[in-house]
Parts: C-alpha cells; structure tokens; sequence
C-alpha cells in the first residue's frame, strides 16, 4: 500500500472520527497547569523523561525529575519561584553537573501526541525562560532541546535574562520549530540545555548550570491551512482592550483597520476582519484566508444617588433613584429593583450590572430634628360652595397630635376637636349655623419629637 493511500485513509479517519479521538493534534494540558504539592512534579498530562531515555544525561532518577513553579513555589529563599507566561503554574528543568558528588541532572519532560498526517509538517511552539535558581550556579541563558520521538528537531534559540535572584517577573519567549509527522502518533521531548561550555555550579555571574521554565505549549499545522482563527465575538467593558491575532508561518497579514502586523489592541466597539495571506504553499504559490468577528465595547452604568451624606426628618422618606439603561441592580438588602425608598438612617449602597460591567454608588442617610409647622387661616366662608368652607390648619407639618377649640366674643365654647383632620363648619354641635362675626381659637399641639406647643388667633366667619 503507498503512503499516499496510507494518508488517505488516515485522513478519513480523522473526518469521521468523534471529538478527543486520535485526530486531536495538541497537548494535553499544554499551559502545564498543576497544583503545587512538592518539589518533584509534573504538570498533568505530562510525564518526565527517564534518565534512561539516549538523550538525557541524568545521572539517575533523582536528576531527571522536573518540578513544578509559580508564584509562591518552590522556593522563596532562593529565588526558584516565578511569575507563569500564562495560567498559574508552569514546568522547570535543570541541566547543571556538581562536581563534589559527581552527579548530572538533566530534567525534562515528554507527552505522547496523536492525530498527525503522516508527511505533513508541524510547528512546535513554546514559551521559555530562564530561573535564577540558587546563589550558586546561576546562568543567565540557556535552551530547550525538542525531539520528536528520539529525533531532535532543533534546540531554541537561547532566552537571556537580566534580571537577578528573587525577581519573580520573568522573561518570558516565544520559541518554534516545525518537523514532519511520519506517524500518527509521536512523543514530543522536551528538554533543557545549557548553551554555555560548562553546566557545572559555579559563582553567581559565571557560566554554569541553567534551570529553565517551559510554559504555553502548542503545536499548529505548518501546511497551507487556515489554521488561525480569531475566536467568537468579544464583549468587553469600556477601557478594556483585547488582543486579535491571526499568527501563522510564513504569511502576511493585513487588518481592516489598515495593520500588518500578526496581532493587533481594539478597544472600541465594531466589526474586524483580517487577510492572511500564507506563501510557498504546496499546490499554488500562496493562499488568502479571511475571518471576521464583532467586538462590543460595553459603557458602564452610570448611577448618582446624589450627596454621599443626606438629611432627612422623621417620618420623612427619600427615593433613590439608580436607573442606567440596560442595566441590573443589587441594593444592600438584596432587592433588585432600580429606585429604594428610604424611611430610616443607614448606609445604602447598589450596584449596577450591564453585562458584566459594574458601577457601585452609596449615600449615608441620617435623620435630623425638623421644627413642626401650624398655620391657621384668618378667615373662611362656611356658604356650601366648596371654596373655604372648612375652618382647619392651611399646614400642618410634622405635627404628632392637636387639639383645637373656637370660642365667640364672650368666652363660650362654640367647637372644639382633637382631630388632625376635623374642621370646623361654622355650626354648634346641634347644627345651628352661627352669625357671621370675629371668633377666637386656641390651638394645643405635639410635635414628632414630643415637644407640646400652643398658638392663639382669631378668625373672620363671613358668610
């Protein structure tokens, strides 16, 4: 059978084949995420390459074992800790010899990849750095030798740090290579290197030994294909900004917005699109892809519930009002409407939510003594037209209770009422009406703070 027959039906497979299968083309666990638990480890997904393995120089078990890295891990004391390229961990190894016990580590790591094309090209993708590891032996460069299988492809262009013990920002690069499948499956190796003559521990500022961190992990298809994608459309809040990349080997690219560069920074809202134009391709000399996504730029809420102190008087309320459009709200109690009424001091706080973009406002609402109000008319017309034909208080303003008595020009009684809402008609008690003419009042009342007060006047009855 020819390997272009082999191909073809390998290519079936892959077509056919469900989600996970055999056709996946990636690592597992590429961005090399673990929890921390001990020195030794390995990301899951990953296993390390033995010390028996022809390509590395360990000297036993011991001296092939990766570890595991992040900011809090493994080691403070020595600077062996550091900021991941991306994720919350990432892998280290060390290529180093001591000299005083004659033992060589050689750490790396390995995972097995299935669903390549046989006799299709691959690119390897990481990221590196390199971890000043201890006081002794620190080497500010070194690589990653890949191998596909036992076959080394390439060892990465050298990462150079500048920076010194227990500087947890590490600088971070982007490294590839591209091999050729000639298996569906292949077990890609990677491994430190020290780039210097000698990997023995030395004094801080010579070459010597390297621990290298390994982060990020991928691997695309190096063939004419549309292999970038820009992902589904982006919603994010206004002073955001995201990053569009549309990376493949060996092409141009040309954005909507005018750009040539790989990747592009939006932070307004709008349709963007892109052309990548792959060269030296295998049928025709070059190939256009093209994809589009829309970006929405969320504005924030915007919400003022006025001074951050407020005064009201008891028994007073006061309406907070945070309606934004478009928008959720949480008040301090849980309830989700836009306005809260407020009838008592307190602190008072909501949120606004559109689509996940949030502004907080609060006011302090404190009570304070208000002076009560009467204010009695000086005259009324008790002629049944419906226009001042009630002799009451014209205002009545933070009045608790009152009481109220008229008496004629010779002392007596004419009507009298401890009701806030009763007034008087212009009638005695049996319903006779009383002659027009000049009537005196005395008003005993209580206020909201329980203070007792009195007002005297007089009032026109006309008729």
């Amino acid at each position: 059978m020819s390997k272009y027959l082999n191909r073809f039906i390998f290519f079936l497979i892959c077509q056919f084949a469900v989600v996970g299968s055999l056709c996946s083309q990636t690592f597992v666990n590429g961005d090399l995420e673990n929890i921390y638990v001990a020195t030794t480890a390995v990301p899951s997904g990953w296993q390390m390459i033995p010390f028996t393995d022809p390509f590395c120089q360990a000297t036993s078990y011991p001296q092939a074992t990766p570890d595991i890295f992040s900011l809090t891990g493994p080691f403070q004391s020595n600077g062996g800790l550091g900021k991941p390229y991306s994720g919350n961990t990432f892998a280290g190894g060390s290529h180093a010899f001591l000299n005083t016990d004659g033992l060589l580590w050689h750490e790396g790591l390995m995972q097995t990849v299935s669903g390549f094309i046989p006799d299709s090209a691959y690119l390897i993708g990481l990221h590196q750095c390199v971890i000043y590891e201890t006081p002794n032996g620190s080497d500010p460069s070194g690589s990653w030798a890949v191998l596909v299988d036992d076959i080394l492809i390439g060892i990465t262009a050298p990462t150079y740090s500048t920076i010194g013990h227990f500087n947890v920002n590490l600088e971070w690069d982007r490294r590839e290579l591209v091999f050729q499948a000639t298996l569906p499956s292949h077990t890609i190796k990677f491994i430190p290197m020290d780039d210097d003559p000698s990997i023995e521990l030395l004094q801080v500022g010579q070459a010597g030994s390297v621990r290298m961190g390994l982060d990020s992990v991928y691997i695309k298809n190096y063939n004419c294909a549309k292999i970038f994608d820009l992902g589904p459309d982006l919603v994010f809040c206004e002073g955001g900004v995201a990053m569009l990349d549309a990376f493949q080997v060996n092409s141009s690219v040309e954005w909507s917005t005018g750009a040539t560069t790989n990747s592009i920074l939006v932070d307004s809202s709008g349709y963007y699109s892109v052309a990548v134009t792959a060269y030296n391709c295998p049928i025709t000399d070059s190939l256009t892809f093209f994809d589009t996504l829309l970006v929405t730029v969320v504005p924030y809420p915007e919400i003022n519930l006025g001074d951050n102190v407020q005064f009201i008087c008891s028994n007073e309320t006061v309406l907070l009002d945070a309606y934004s459009e478009n928008s959720t709200y949480l008040w301090q109690d849980g309830s989700t409407q836009s306005t809260f009424l407020v009838s008592d001091s307190g602190m008072y706080y909501v949120t606004a939510n559109r689509q996940g973009c949030i502004n907080t406002d609060y006011v302090k609402i404190e009570l304070k003594p208000c002076e009560s109000r009467l204010e009695m008319p000086n005259v009324f017309t008790p002629n049944g037209d419906g226009d001042n034909d009630i002799f009451k208080p014209i205002i009545s303003e933070r009045i608790a209770s009152l009481y109220t008595i008229i008496l004629n020009r010779w002392g007596d009684i004419v009507f009298q009422t401890n009701d806030l809402l009763v007034g008087w008609d212009g009638k005695l008690v049996d319903g006779t009406e009383i002659s027009a003419g000049v009537y005196f009042w005395k008003v005993v009342y209580m206020d909201e703070l329980g203070g007792q007060f009195e007002q005297y006047g007089n009032v026109s009855l006309m008729r």
